[in-house]
């Protein structure tokens, strides 16, 4: 059974986590539009599916489960802004542990067919969150 589109901003946020959990790289790149970016690092923006995916087929090598919680979703017209807070722990390639936190500062597009999608992702938050 496929799961409908996201309807609202929150319930991207929600969608990307249950994916992001099952390692389901195919079901989170579904939830991003064709012109989106995404920050990697502090000080790495990718730009596009191909390069979105091969980062987030990284991510998802440490076997990461996400937490997360939208503490502000806003929305004008068919652009949304999210603000959520998050904690991922994951393995790294050697079996060491990761853990990382942060604020997820994401922009949201609503589609033509009433669906939400990601068209900015950065999962750094705003400077000094």
């Amino acid at each position: 059974m496929t799961t409908p589109a996201p309807t609202s901003p929150p319930q991207v946020i929600e969608r990307f986590g249950e994916a992001f959990n099952r390692g389901d790289l195919d079901a989170i790149m579904a939830l991003y539009g064709p012109e989106a970016v995404f920050k990697v690092e502090p000080d790495r923006i990718v730009h596009g599916p191909a390069a979105i995916r091969d980062a987030l087929a990284g991510l998802l090598a440490l076997q990461p489960r996400i937490t997360s919680r939208v503490i502000e979703s806003m929305e004008s017209g068919d652009i949304a802004m999210v603000a959520v807070v998050w904690e991922m722990t994951g393995n790294q390639p050697d079996g060491a542990p990761v853990s990382l936190a942060g604020r997820s500062a994401d922009v949201l597009q609503r589609h033509p067919d009433g669906h939400w999608m990601i068209r900015i992702d950065d999962p750094w938050g705003p400077p000094g969150s």
